[in-house]
């Protein structure tokens, strides 16, 4: 494989050409990759893929047709992917190279490639190891800390894998996306159903770095559109959480803690989903108004308007940021947006306190 790799080098059409006339040459290399149990051959033949779908459309295309996503997920289920190992990432790399290829994606999301993505990407925020592994408790929470792993390596892993997500959503701003628009609308709502929304209450979370939580919110922007994604917003956090993802979304924003960057960030997405969502519009604005019990949570957690409102109190005492009330007036706005319903019937039950204490 090793001198496979440099022939290639040197004669990259000549390789192509060869591979492409023997029908068993591409299946003789599929075989090596998914039963060799040792190791070397095995990474060495996945090197030699990596090449090989680099560029070449009918490659990728020969290469997905024979299980190559399935085994690079199964490959990427044994590895750790919190620690950005070279076996992982040549997994990714060549995962990402077939995923531009809009006959590839299709067959990827008909075989249930979009389900272990997301999964995957799950998995890498969580800092987890997939089920199964040999690996005994103590090493297990070992990794988990991964107090040796360079911060930019713990994350690579995933920022891969969310931008492989990014070229399924067909994002405008994801290099290697392509294809018709039925086939992005169709990867773009098999992210969805699978649950990529859902992995947004990470934002929350301390561990993730801000290139990884960034990567969440470009995902936010390229999904926030589609009318499954309305659903999804509203769904509970899957993570076993009791709050909805909108809300706790809206209260990160106009809440304190996250840097400006990521703040700027979700700001634009959350407030582009708002605005093209009337039901989000609607729900933003008669949360205003406080719960028929007074308080300023429901069942599903703080409710996103009183979020708003208690911040403008603050403002009215001279207590809040501005930075803070900026982002809180720009979600206000997106509720409001080109949608003379929700102004007419939301917008006057929102009662604020002055400084006296009356509302």
């Amino acid at each position: 494989m090793v001198v496979l790799q440099r022939i290639y080098h040197h004669l990259p059409e000549s390789v192509n050409n060869a591979l492409l006339s023997d029908a068993m040459a591409v299946n003789s290399l599929m075989i090596i990759l998914q039963s060799c149990s040792i190791d070397y051959v095995r990474n060495e033949s996945l090197s030699f893929l990596l090449l090989l779908t680099a560029d070449n459309a009918q490659i990728q295309q020969a290469v997905t047709m024979q299980g190559l996503p399935e085994t690079l997920f199964a490959m990427l289920d044994e590895e750790d992917l919190g620690r950005g190992g070279k076996v992982a990432r040549d997994v990714l790399k060549c995962l990402g190279n077939v995923a531009g290829n809009i006959t590839c994606q299709r067959c990827i999301r008909e075989t249930g490639g979009v389900a272990m993505l997301v999964l995957a990407m799950d998995k890498a925020l969580g800092g987890r190891r997939a089920a199964g592994t040999d690996e005994d408790d103590d090493e297990d929470a070992s990794n988990t800390n991964r107090l040796d792993v360079p911060e930019e390596a713990r994350w690579a892993c995933f920022l891969m894998l969310a931008d492989i997500a990014l070229v399924f959503a067909a994002a405008a701003d994801s290099p290697g996306a392509s294809g018709g628009a039925a086939g992005e609308k169709e990867s773009l709502e098999a992210l969805i159903r699978h649950g990529a929304l859902g992995l947004l209450p990470r934002l929350t979370e301390e561990g993730p770095s801000l290139d990884a939580k960034l990567r969440l919110v470009r995902l936010l922007d390229a999904l926030g559109a589609n009318p499954l994604a309305l659903e999804a917003l509203n769904d509970v956090d899957p993570r076993g959480g009791t709050a909805a993802i909108f809300p706790t979304l809206v209260g990160l924003l106009v809440g304190r803690g996250p840097p400006l960057a990521l703040r700027s960030a979700l700001g634009r997405a959350l407030c582009r989903a708002v605005a093209r969502h009337s039901k989000l519009q609607e729900y933003l604005l008669a949360s205003l108004s406080p719960p028929m019990d007074h308080g300023t949570q429901s069942a599903e957690g703080v409710l996103p308007g009183r979020s708003i409102v208690a911040l403008l109190e603050q403002a009215a005492v001279g207590l809040s940021e501005p930075e803070h009330l900026w982002f809180a007036l720009h979600l206000l706005l997106a509720g409001m947006r080109d949608n003379a319903d929700v102004k007419g019937a939301a917008l006057p039950t929102m009662r604020i306190a002055d400084p006296g204490g009356d509302e």
